[in-house]
């Protein structure tokens, strides 16, 4: 415990991402990567990196996805030291979707995979702009209860 104390207090009250993910990488050292290898030899073979979202031929549930379905505002945002989902697979998403140009944010961050979520700069600068965006375009129904948390969405 004494090291994480220490890792929380040296960085202002945060224990980094980057130390959850090394230490989840350190608990099977050989697993990671064995990963990444299969990964490398793989990278040309079509029956080994899954594309099924992209081509639309995934299911879930008996239901095909297709990313052109999707046609609301949609918020983007890559970490350039992402090695999980590299800036790059991030943006191409937009070529996939129906959402208009103009309702498209991009948003990059200098931190990795968990540093979107979780980084001083994610938080202070990255998600505020989201946030504000998201605001100005959400209208309240007359009917919604700010009280009343749920996920599902209001009866007309």
């Amino acid at each position: 415990m004494p090291y994480f104390r220490s890792a929380v207090s040296a960085n202002d009250g945060i224990l980094p991402g980057r130390f959850l993910l090394d230490g989840f990488k350190a608990l099977q050292p050989d697993e990671e990567l064995s990963r990444s290898l299969q990964l490398l030899t793989h990278l040309d073979d079509s029956a080994y990196v899954e594309r099924s979202l992209i081509t639309g031929d995934l299911e879930v549930e008996g239901r095909r996805v297709d990313l052109k379905d999707i046609d609301c505002p949609l918020f983007l945002m890559a970490g350039r030291a992402d090695h999980i989902t590299p800036a790059d697979q991030v943006w191409a998403l937009a070529e996939h979707v129906s959402t208009a140009p103009e309702h498209l944010g991009r948003q990059s961050a200098t931190s990795g995979h968990l540093g979107l979520f979780m980084s001083h700069e994610a938080l202070a600068t990255h998600w505020p702009v989201i946030f504000a965006e998201m605001g100005a375009l959400s209208t309240p129904a007359p009917e919604d209860d700010p009280e009343l948390l749920t996920d599902e969405p209001s009866q007309t």
